[in-house]
């Protein structure tokens, strides 16, 4: 229950607004970094990763996740059958979000080694080459 509301409000927070299918893919970039051997193991540690999800800082990541049931749809939904999209996504972007320096550099780094992008309502969802 704990893991359901604070996966909820993570994608309730980076994804306010957006539609249903933004939600499970920013859940399934979470959900495969839990799975990949180069972030923390547990979905908390993934959530509070330094400088990860902005989201976290957000007040949409305070208040009670379940008035926005689609994230909490998308979170039971990710958390009962994985992820909705291949392991090597594992990042998310809002282009338009992008404001500081070393994030424009990262963001740039992140697409030139992209094998794959999926643009989806504010988000880019990066799939890696390896």
């Amino acid at each position: 229950k704990q893991d359901v509301m604070l996966f909820t409000k993570i994608i309730n927070a980076e994804t306010h607004g957006e539609s249903f299918r933004s939600k499970l893919y920013a859940g399934s970039v979470i959900l495969n970094r839990l799975k990949s051997s180069k972030y923390p193991n547990t979905l908390h540690d993934v959530i509070y990763d330094k400088d990860q999800f902005h989201g976290i800082n957000s007040r949409l990541f305070r208040f009670d996740p379940t008035e926005d049931m689609d994230s909490y749809k998308a979170a039971v939904y990710l958390l009962k059958n994985g992820s909705v999209l291949d392991s090597n996504y594992l990042f998310f972007a809002n282009p338009k979000a992008i404001t500081r320096p070393k994030s424009k550099i990262w963001f740039t780094k992140m697409l030139k080694a992209s094998s794959s992008i999926i643009k989806l309502d504010n988000h880019w969802y990066i799939q890696t080459k390896s």
